[in-house]
C-alpha cells in the first residue's frame, strides 16, 4: 500500500457527544481513501455522506496518493512482466501454441498462487492468446498488452473521477 502523506492525516478528530463524552474519529481523508479502494455498493454512498467533512487538502492528498500508487503498481507489474517474459521467451522459440503458453505462464509463482482467481484466469487466457497470435512479439508488446488487459490506469482514473465528483458536490 502507498504511504499516505502527513502525520496529521492519522491524528484522530475529537468529537464531543451530547452527553459530554469525547470520542476519537478517523480522519475523513483516510476513511475516503479506504472507501475508494473498496468495491462494496454502499461505499459510494458513504463517500457522499463524508463529503462535508473533506477539505481541499484532503482531495489533494487523495489524488497524490492515487498517482503514487499507480506509478508504484505499474513499476511492479513491469518488473514481474519482465520475469515472466524471461521465462517465456525460450519456449517461444519452439512453439506459439496458446495452451502451452498458458501452462508456462501458470508456472510463474505469482500467477500459480492465484490461478483460481477469475482476473488471473482471464489475464492468462488473453495474454497467451495475444502471444500465440503474434510470432514476432517483443517484451514491450507483451508489457503493453499486459497493462491493457489489467486496466490498472483505468481503475485509478475511475477513482479520480469519483474524487472530482465528490469535490464538485
Amino acid at each position: 500500500m502507498v504511504r499516505l502523506c502527513q502525520k496529521s492525516f492519522f491524528e484522530p478528530l475529537k468529537k464531543e457527544l451530547p452527553n459530554g463524552k469525547e470520542i476519537n474519529l478517523s480522519q475523513p481523508a483516510i476513511v475516503a481513501y479506504h472507501k475508494l479502494h473498496s468495491n462494496r455498493p454502499y461505499d459510494l454512498m458513504d463517500l457522499q455522506k463524508l463529503r462535508p467533512n473533506l477539505q481541499e487538502r484532503d482531495f489533494s492528498m487523495l489524488r497524490r496518493s492515487l498517482e503514487r500508487e499507480i506509478e508504484k503498481t505499474e513499476k511492479m507489474v513491469k518488473e514481474k512482466a519482465q520475469e515472466v517474459w524471461d521465462s517465456l521467451t525460450p519456449m517461444l522459440k519452439l512453439t506459439h501454441d496458446q495452451k502451452v503458453i498458458s501452462e508456462k505462464l501458470l508456472e510463474y509463482p505469482d500467477l500459480q498462487k492465484r490461478r483460481n482467481d477469475q482476473k488471473i484466469s482471464e489475464f492468462v487466457s488473453l495474454i497467451s492468446q495475444y502471444v500465440s497470435e503474434n510470432p514476432n512479439i517483443t517484451f514491450e508488446d507483451f508489457l503493453s498488452q499486459s497493462l491493457a488487459i489489467l486496466k490498472l490506469r483505468e481503475q485509478v482514473e475511475q477513482k479520480l473521477k469519483v474524487i472530482d465528483q465528490l469535490e464538485k458536490s
